[in-house]
C-alpha cells in the first residue's frame, strides 16, 4: 500500500514537471515570435534610414505579404504600404508555429528626414 501512494505521488510530480515544462517553453517561443515582429519593424526603419524613399511592392492585406526576413530561430512576414511620408508596417513574427503581429505607424519628417514612430500596438491575428 505504501509503495502505491508513493508511486502515486511520484506520478504526480513528474506530471506536474512535464506540464510546466511545455508551458516554459511555449512562453519562450512566444516571446521569440514577439521579437520577430518587433525586428521586422526595426528592419523597415533600417531600410527608411538608409533609403527614405524605400518601399517594397504595394501590399493590399496581411494575409498575402510582400515582405519578409528570415532570423535565427524565427521569421517574419510584413505587409509595409507608404502614402506620402506616412509608412504603415504590420509585421508577423512566427516561431515554432506560434505567430505574434504588430502593427506601427512610422513618419518621416520631410525636412530632417528623420524617422519616428507614431504607434506600434500588438494586434491579435484573427483581426484583418
Amino acid at each position: 500500500m505504501m509503495g502505491a501512494v508513493l508511486l502515486a505521488i511520484g506520478m504526480a510530480g513528474l506530471t506536474v514537471g512535464v506540464v510546466l515544462s511545455r508551458a516554459n517553453n511555449l512562453i519562450r517561443t512566444s516571446a521569440r515570435a514577439q521579437a520577430g515582429a518587433q525586428a521586422g519593424i526595426q528592419d523597415v526603419m533600417r531600410r527608411l534610414v538608409r533609403d527614405s524613399s524605400w518601399s517594397p511592392p504595394a501590399c493590399v492585406s496581411i494575409a498575402s505579404p510582400t515582405y519578409s526576413l528570415v532570423l535565427s530561430g524565427s521569421s517574419v512576414a510584413g505587409c509595409v504600404t507608404r502614402s506620402s511620408n506616412t509608412v504603415t508596417v504590420q509585421s508577423v513574427g512566427t516561431a515554432n508555429g506560434i505567430a505574434r503581429r504588430i502593427d506601427a505607424t512610422l513618419f518621416i519628417d520631410p525636412v530632417s528626414l528623420k524617422i519616428t514612430t507614431q504607434s506600434s500596438h500588438e494586434v491579435p491575428l484573427d483581426a484583418p
